[in-house]
Formats: structure tokens, C-alpha cells, sequence
């Protein structure tokens, strides 16, 4: 871009825009007609463009950002889209280890884990909670002499989970009939593409 330009700015949480003017070496806002139309001219044309579509479904446009020397394509956008809790327990457990398995992150999304609790409410135990990363496993947290009634916070956490993802936590050293609990919550992201 040859010089600097100065544009009024969109009303807060809108996004504007720009076509670079090359005749005017300057930056452009696109508006749109009153009935909701982008409203593009052309001054000039050097050629044909065919132009074909079969169905609406197969126009998908794209953002491009310019860098100063080349035009990439946009990073995806990430944007807040709900809260995210789970609560797994069983109140008569077998005894030896629990697993709790919580949800798969479905395809379109991220999930930020920020915080898990797991308690035995009756006896002493050990825990962790694995992540399970398509085919790859990891240990992200172990806990080791949990008190009984007590429970066990692993808060802040940073776990980002995309689709297929998921997690478990296991209660190790848990006796019959013991109360298990384990809740994690966070935040989910949808990816604009």
C-alpha cells in the first residue's frame, strides 16, 4: 500500500470491506445498495470473465488480507459461542478405577477447557484425566492422595480440544459403592472457515 488511509470506522461489531482502488492508489469501503445488494462498478474490463453456477450452495466467498507485498487468505475467525460444562458421576461405583468419559467435540468447533474437580466423596484416591487427541493420548493432569469429601481443583487450566477430540478422567483406588464426581468446564468456539 503506497500511503496510509483513513476510513469511518464501522459501528462496533461490524466489519468493513476494502477493495484496493489502483486508478486512485487508495483503499475503498464496499457498500451496498438499500435493498442489501453489494454494490461493485466496474470501469473497466480487459477481457471476458465467464461466470458459472450450478447451485447456490457451491458460491463460497473468501477473505484475503494484504500484507503490504501479497494477498493471503484470512486465518479463521474465532469467536466465543457458548459456555461449556459437563458433570459426570456415578453414586454406587464398582470399585478399582472410574472412567468418565465427556463429550467429542464435534466437527466446526474448539473447546477451551479451563477447569476440572473430581472428588471421592468416601474414600482416599488417585486420579487423572487424559486427553484424547484424534489417535494421540496425554496425561494432562494427575492427582495423588485425594481426602475423601474432598475435592480436587484443577483451575486454571488451558486445554484446547478441536473436532474429534475428547476427554477422561479416571478415579483410581475407589472401594464399591463409593460416590464419584468429576465436572469440567470451559468455553466453545465455532470456526468460520
Amino acid at each position: 500500500m503506497a500511503k496510509e488511509q483513513h476510513f469511518v470506522h464501522p459501528p462496533r461489531g461490524h466489519v468493513a470491506i476494502l477493495a484496493y482502488d489502483d486508478g486512485n492508489d487508495r483503499w475503498q469501503v464496499l457498500e451496498c445498495t438499500a435493498d442489501g445488494y453489494l454494490e461493485i462498478r466496474l470501469q473497466e474490463v480487459n477481457g471476458t470473465v465467464p461466470v458459472q453456477q450450478a447451485t447456490p450452495a457451491l458460491l463460497q466467498p473468501g477473505i484475503n488480507t494484504y500484507d503490504g507485498s501479497v494477498w493471503h487468505k484470512q486465518a479463521p475467525i474465532w469467536g466465543f459461542t457458548d459456555r461449556y460444562h459437563e458433570t459426570e458421576y456415578t453414586t454406587d461405583s464398582a470399585g478399582g478405577t472410574h472412567t468418565f468419559t465427556f463429550s467429542t467435540v464435534p466437527a466446526g468447533e474448539v473447546w477451551v477447557i479451563t477447569g476440572v474437580s473430581i472428588v471421592n466423596q468416601n474414600n482416599v484416591w488417585t486420579g487423572n484425566v487424559d486427553a484424547f487427541f484424534g489417535a494421540g493420548i496425554a496425561t494432562v493432569k494427575a492427582w495423588y492422595g485425594g481426602v475423601a469429601g474432598q475435592w480436587q481443583t484443577w483451575d486454571p487450566v488451558h486445554l484446547v480440544l478441536k473436532a474429534d477430540d475428547h476427554v477422561k478422567a479416571y478415579i483410581q483406588s475407589t472401594v464399591l459403592h463409593d460416590d464419584l464426581y468429576c465436572n469440567m468446564w470451559g468455553y466453545k468456539m465455532a470456526i468460520d472457515m
